[in-house]
């Protein structure tokens, strides 16, 4: 009988040890479980991360574009500029207009007064000589 105790014994401290063994199992299958989700979700946020860099790359791209617009456009703006100044000095501006602004009524009746009379006086010469070259 001593036996039969004795392998009840070693068959109860087996049954226990076999619960401790499948306790740990499922411990570690929870792990293993966990494990798996965090991979999961590091691989998706790699994956994002791939995504944002790959907008910004683009982004990057688009603004260097621009920027090589931008400074053709400026070195076009440019040669306009020097041509329009190259423009404008060929004009001379009346030195009363720079010293003292643009003219007045009054004024702007006098020159038309002055001009009016220079006119008629060059078509009064232009006759005299008509009149005296005859052919």
């Amino acid at each position: 009988m001593q036996q039969v105790k004795a392998g009840v014994s070693r068959a109860k401290t087996a049954g226990e040890e076999i619960k401790t063994i499948v306790s740990g199992i499922s411990r570690e299958a929870e792990l293993v479980t966990e494990i798996a989700r965090c991979a999961r979700e590091q691989g998706q946020a790699c994956h994002d991360a791939a995504a944002g860099i790959d907008d910004i790359r683009s982004a990057a791209r688009e603004a260097a574009a621009a920027a090589s617009q931008a400074a053709s456009a400026s070195s076009e703006l440019s040669i306009k500029s020097e041509q329009l100044d190259s423009m404008v000095r060929k004009f001379k501006l009346n030195r009363r207009i720079v010293k003292n602004g643009p003219p007045n009524d009054d004024e702007r009746r006098h020159a038309k007064q002055r001009a009016a009379t220079k006119i008629g006086k060059l078509q009064h010469a232009g006759e005299k000589q008509a009149g005296s070259g005859g052919c």
